[in-house]
């Protein structure tokens, strides 16, 4: 039984692995029928728990609704769940908040959204400031500064430039630090899951394309490495960051600390970082 860190729609290490493979595969190009064929596939509908099943027919109905896609069938399947014995035991004291948010999300899924999510395969090419994999120092309002990787460009409403977060402060090997901020290219996959996670996901923040023009040069280009692993997903840390401000809270949000004076120091020596 994978974990959670509330009862909310999303708040499931499942339901977030749904969401992420959905729109993985909608942005590819597939339709809702071969999407829930293939997802149900990839997860195991049928080895799944009560719990389990509950907490998938959740994250596709939210996801369906996005795309405008018919989501009926979950709603069925998720009711005919709802009294189960198992979810009380699961949830246990968080079970009223858990059905609430259930109820919330048939309520808020009866009616259609009003712009779907469009399908990136059907976007024109957006003409980036920066390249897939590139490594970045950003230059915070305070002037430390704090590591990121380029991954993508999006257009769901608006241009966003996707952000992948390195969390400097869950790594206790200076040297592997060393060698991210000069030699990123050298770490081994494993080395660097210690910088995002040993679940191979990673943190990323998107920004909107308005704040990257008024401030690209808050953004200095140090390395290149290729990111992210194939088998890696990311987990989108709230909305995109329409200030400057709201991006800072979000890179607050990830936990990562700022670079020493030292390391900046070692990056100048190495000619990696010149400001």
């Amino acid at each position: 039984m994978m974990a959670a860190d509330g009862p909310g729609i999303f708040q499931h290490d499942l339901a977030a692995e749904v969401r992420d493979a959905f729109l993985e595969y909608f942005d590819q190009g597939q339709d809702a029928n071969q999407i829930k064929k293939q997802i149900g596939d990839e997860f195991g509908w049928e080895s799944l728990d009560g719990v389990e099943q509950d907490v998938f027919c959740a994250a596709m109905i939210h996801c369906l609704w996005e795309i405008g896609a018919t989501h009926s069938e979950f709603i069925d399947q998720l009711l005919g769940l709802e009294n189960q014995s198992e979810l009380e035991q699961y949830w246990g004291e968080a079970l009223s908040r858990r059905r609430a948010a259930v109820a919330r999300l048939i309520k808020k899924v009866g009616s259609p959204k009003g712009k779907p999510r469009k399908s990136k395969c059907a976007e024109p090419k957006i003409k980036s400031l920066f390249l897939p994999g590139d490594c970045l120092l950003y230059q915070r309002t305070n002037e430390k500064y704090v590591p990121l990787l380029f991954w993508d460009v999006e257009n769901c409403y608006g241009v966003h430039y996707l952000f992948a977060v390195p969390n400097l402060s869950q790594v206790e090997d200076p040297d592997m630090i060393k060698r991210f901020l000069s030699h990123p290219v050298t770490l081994s996959e494993a080395e660097l899951t210690h910088f995002f996670s040993s679940k191979q996901r990673f943190k990323t923040v998107a920004v909107k394309d308005k704040v990257m023009k008024l401030h690209r040069a808050s953004f200095v280009h140090f390395a290149q490495r290729s990111f992210p692993p194939s088998n890696w997903k990311n987990s989108l840390i709230g909305n995109p960051a329409e200030t400057l401000e709201s991006f800072e809270q979000l890179l607050n949000g990830c936990g990562s600390r700022s670079l020493s004076q030292l390391e900046i120091e070692q990056m100048k020596s190495d000619g990696w970082f010149c400001n």
